[in-house]
């Protein structure tokens, strides 16, 4: 089943006939990784969403820790990850600080906009996404939970014709025309986004957040040994 879009570079949404899982995962360079400290009010529960989202890349969380006792009230627990020589810090920043909160619109105006408060899907249940590469070029393949898969169904079914706007912590990605209802919760999603920035969305909505991180360090460190550096 297929959506397209009615504006701009080609853009898709069909349904797929399999769970998906995360991007495999890459190794660990031996050179000097990054240590980075994030902070923020659900850190503490946070630990395994980021450990999921930065596997692919070989990245891994060190360490969860609450604040000092003697901190003021406004400090936020900390959690440590470590990320090889080759993460994308520039474009990958999203993995780390970003929530990953997936969202289905109808689209006001001529010019796309959307009531980001007012979605007719918000958070669903997502049991798997990935990037794959299809006939078209890099897509990015969903599978909702069984409560996911009834609402998009009954929205696409309402919204035959119009337009649905797909958005990733209230920024729309994809704008497609719904041309079918979508059962099954499976989709695929195409459009104007590279491998890398469909991957990194994947281990976002795979793996979301219950609210934004803050960056506090950066620093240079001795990338961890290889478990074949450790065997020997």
């Amino acid at each position: 089943m297929i959506l397209s879009g009615a504006k701009g570079p080609a853009r898709a949404v069909c349904a797929v006939p399999a769970v998906l899982a995360l991007w495999p995962a890459a190794a660990l360079a031996d050179e000097v990784c990054l240590a980075v400290t994030l902070s923020g009010p659900s850190v503490a529960v946070e630990g395994p969403a980021l450990a999921a989202r930065l596997a692919p890349w070989g990245g891994a969380v060190v360490s969860v820790a609450a604040p000092d006792a003697d901190m003021a009230d406004t400090a936020q627990p900390e959690v440590a990850v470590m990320l090889p020589p080759d993460f994308p810090w520039h474009d990958g920043q999203a993995l780390l600080l970003r929530p990953g909160r997936l969202s289905f619109h109808a689209v006001l105006g001529s010019d796309g906009s959307i009531d980001p408060e007012g979605a007719l899907i918000d958070a669903p249940g997502v049991l798997g996404a990935e990037m794959r590469i299809d006939q078209t070029g890099p897509a990015l393949f969903l599978a909702l939970d069984a409560d996911g898969a009834y609402a998009l169904a009954q929205v696409t079914s309402d919204l035959l014709g119009d337009t649905l706007a797909i958005a990733l912590d209230g920024e729309v990605i994809m704008a497609p025309r719904v041309m079918e209802a979508i059962p099954g919760g499976q989709l695929i999603v195409s459009g104007r986004f590279g491998a890398a920035e469909l991957g990194q969305m994947a281990a976002m909505i795979a793996s979301p957040l219950s609210s934004p991180l803050t960056l506090k360090t950066v620093a240079e460190a001795e990338c961890p040994a290889s478990d074949a550096a450790d065997a020997n």
